[in-house]
């Protein structure tokens, strides 16, 4: 008995192929795509809230004449809010002392009541209390600079905010858009550590890298 010859098995064309790599091409690109667009949201949200909590302070001074969490007369000019002790108080100076983020917040550090200060006068959202948390999930914290260890030399502005847990992807294209994008110098700068506050110790870092995540400041 004679055994029958397999069928022909017909492969594909090279017209075929090509219509294949080019749906490839065109799925891997808007994958790419759509990731470069959330990446390009989170900065802009983090350059917001940078640029917005430093507004913030300029408001309630405009208001008050007062700075948010040094206001002695906080009471008076917002009708609730934790009176900051006599011994910095109205000074002009956001006192850090053990700096939300580092540890459980202390009602009476005035970076803690900036935050209470500001939000009983309207001027920034959130739940009542003395904490923040940055669009990326990581602490946002408010001091002056005259108590901001390392902060680099030349462009010094009065007060600083900063965030940690900023992956150095975001970070470094935070940095280029609203600085120039290296992290130990201009008003921009990022110390490679896990959060709040930057210790004296703690350097800045001169290049981001990818894969790192660090605690960035503003200089405002």
């Amino acid at each position: 008995m004679k055994s029958r010859a397999p069928a022909h098995q017909k492969g594909f064309t090279l017209v075929e192929i090509a219509i294949v790599l080019v749906i490839i091409g065109l799925l891997l690109g808007g994958v790419l795509k759509g990731q470069s667009l959330i990446e390009g949201s989170k900065v802009k949200a983090m350059v917001n809230e940078y640029r917005g909590t430093a507004s913030a302070i300029n408001v309630y001074l405009d208001k008050y004449r007062a700075v948010p969490g040094d206001d002695l007369l906080v009471v008076a000019h917002t009708g609730t809010g934790t009176v900051p002790t006599a011994a910095t108080g109205g000074n002009g100076v956001i006192d850090t002392g053990t700096w939300v983020g580092a540890a459980a917040a202390v009602a009476t550090n005035e970076s803690s009541l900036f935050w209470e200060h500001a939000r009983a006068a309207g001027i920034v959202g959130g739940a009542t209390g003395g904490t923040s948390s940055s669009s990326l999930g990581g602490t946002l914290g408010v001091t002056s600079n005259v108590l901001r260890p390392n902060s680099p030399a030349g462009a010094r502005g009065q007060f600083v905010v900063c965030a940690s847990g900023v992956p150095g992807s975001i970070a470094v294209q935070i940095d280029t858009s609203m600085d120039e994008g290296t992290g130990n110098t201009g008003y921009v700068f990022a110390s490679n550590q896990a959060g709040l506050p930057i210790v004296a110790a703690t350097a800045n870092v001169a290049a981001y890298a990818q894969a790192a995540t660090y605690t960035q400041c503003f200089q405002s």
